[in-house]
């Protein structure tokens, strides 16, 4: 699946589950809502290959998270941000809340 969706060699597939083993243990379903969702909000496969976690995340939570993101700054939102930890992802929001 992630590699006729994302476009991608097997060998590439296979560093995305180095790079972040739960991957591999992703259910079709979910991965090719995730992936169709992450395509629809302007993120394409080389990014979504550099940041393979997102697609073990839950797409409400990144819902949530770009609707928040965007109310600080548009140019946020990128996987890296979107795929903190919740501590993390609080405290980044909460520095850039301040900056702004």
């Amino acid at each position: 699946l992630l590699s006729s969706e994302l476009a991608l060699s097997s060998e590439d597939v296979q560093e995305m589950i180095l790079k972040h083993p739960p991957v591999a243990r992703i259910s079709y379903s979910k991965a090719k809502d995730m992936i169709d969702f992450l395509t629809a909000e302007g993120f394409d496969s080389k990014m979504i290959y550099q940041v393979p976690r997102v697609l073990c995340h839950k797409q409400a939570t990144l819902v949530a998270r770009m609707i928040e993101l965007k109310r600080v700054s548009p140019h946020l939102i990128n996987l890296h941000n979107l795929c903190r930890n919740k501590k993390d992802y609080v405290a980044f929001l909460k520095k850039m809340s301040n900056t702004g």
